[in-house]
């Protein structure tokens, strides 16, 4: 746990994660990584509690569709009774979020298009994490999609190595479902994830595992362990720049208060920069 609190301080994120209540189920699924790896619940109680908080956070996002295979390859493994039960718990709620998501409908599959699925990946998760703003476009694609393939064939090696790290593979998994998740969703569109700025929480799980791991890696006592700790000295020297995020627009809302009480409708700004919505109409005699 208390790595993952470093993680969130090397990778500060932007206003679309964190001051949006919608997006809670970000930071929500960060526990499901931690709960992995954790050790059995040793009692009644608090296996009580470990239900309650699955069924929160299993029911506040979609994560729990991937999160809960996950948990049964868990509990084949431990064979134990608390494993179970968190098993059944995650594939309940991860049930429940996909008879959700087939009844609101979905788009026609496509075709998830692989190469450019690589290219957005490397880009947005290692590229951004390892390279600084203002990075010639072509380099952050390139150099991001050559260190995310040698960081994921760095880490899959050093699992199969070092029996310690093996359980953390599950953060690792988790980042590469959450991935092909968001990469699936946008198949028709990927070209909107080619912006920087431009949907920042869909890639905010995998970076913070990214981070994770090289934690767990740096850890370790073996002679490679020094890469890890340069990975994440750069990380930190990428994110500090971008501690101090820009203030918000004034939009002005008293103004369009006024006229959106009139009963005018017309185009309303709202942040961030560019976005925009039209009030629905409403009598004179609405209050």
């Amino acid at each position: 746990p208390m790595a993952m609190v470093v993680v969130l301080v090397l990778l500060p994120s932007d206003n679309e994660l964190w001051f949006n209540l919608t997006n809670v189920q970000w930071t929500s699924a960060l526990l499901i990584p931690l709960w992995l790896v954790a050790k059995d619940a040793k009692c009644w109680r608090v296996r009580g509690v470990e239900v309650a908080i699955a069924l929160l956070v299993g029911l506040t996002g979609v994560f729990s569709i991937v999160a809960a295979p996950l948990f049964v390859v868990r509990a084949l493994i431990r064979r134990t009774g608390a494993a179970g039960i968190l098993a059944a718990t995650w594939v309940l709620a991860g049930s429940l979020q996909w008879m959700t998501v087939q009844a609101e409908g979905s788009s026609p599959a496509v075709g998830l298009p692989v190469g450019q699925s690589f290219i957005i990946t490397g880009k947005r998760v290692f590229g951004t994490l390892f390279l600084p703003t203002g990075v010639p476009e072509n380099v952050t694609v390139y150099a991001g999609l050559a260190a995310g393939l040698a960081g994921v064939w760095w880490f899959v090696w050093r699992c199969w190595r070092t029996p310690a790290l093996r359980p953390y593979g599950y953060g690792a998994v988790f980042a590469a479902l959450v991935s092909v998740a968001t990469l699936w969703r946008f198949q028709s569109n990927l070209d909107d994830l080619v912006p920087a700025a431009n949907g920042e929480r869909y890639f905010f799980v995998p970076k913070v595992m990214v981070l994770w791991g090289l934690i767990q890696i740096a850890a370790q006592s073996t002679r490679d362990r020094w890469v890890a700790v340069a990975a994440l000295i750069l990380a930190l020297g990428v994110a500090l720049p971008k501690f101090k995020l820009d203030p918000l627009i004034d939009n002005d809302w008293p103004h369009w208060a006024e006229r959106i009480e009139a009963g005018e409708r017309e185009w309303v700004p709202i942040t961030p920069e560019g976005f925009r919505f039209i009030p629905p109409a409403r009598s004179k005699d609405d209050s």
